[in-house]
């Protein structure tokens, strides 16, 4: 079943990157949250290319850093993703950049809310998220 998953994932990240669509690029973005929501490190490992480079206020994380921090579980509880906005980079890469409002596993209530850019690329019939930059809204 895991198989399955991941195949089928695989086909979304191809037809949305090729398609170039923000309907198609916020379903992967939603595939990775819902990862961290799951606490599903192969999704994440699914979703994220080997040269995944995430940008954070506490600084840098590569793919293997973004998929450990669910070696305990779930990071998140719940989320919502809005004011989602794209532009076509180059033919087959994308930039994603949205809202997400979302309480993290380490907090009963308090909500948080964080700007993020994401690039999605298709590369050598590979797709993926290429890399992330978060900015954390002020209270």
């Amino acid at each position: 079943c895991a198989g399955s998953t991941r195949r089928r994932l695989r086909q979304d990240l191809c037809r949305a990157v090729t398609d170039i669509d923000l309907d198609g690029l916020m379903q992967l973005e939603t595939a990775v949250w819902d990862a961290l929501v799951a606490g599903d490190a192969d999704a994440d490992e699914t979703m994220l290319s080997e040269d995944f480079l995430g940008v954070y206020p506490s600084g840098f994380a590569d793919r293997s850093e973004h998929i450990g921090q669910l070696a305990n579980g779930p990071t998140v509880t719940e989320y919502e993703l809005s004011e989602a906005r794209m532009f076509v980079v180059s033919p087959g890469n994308a930039m994603l950049a949205y809202r997400a409002d979302f309480t993290p596993s380490t907090s009963e209530s308090e909500r948080a809310a964080m700007y993020v850019s994401s690039l999605w690329s298709r590369r050598d019939g590979q797709t993926g998220g290429h890399g992330n930059r978060r900015r954390h809204q002020p209270d």
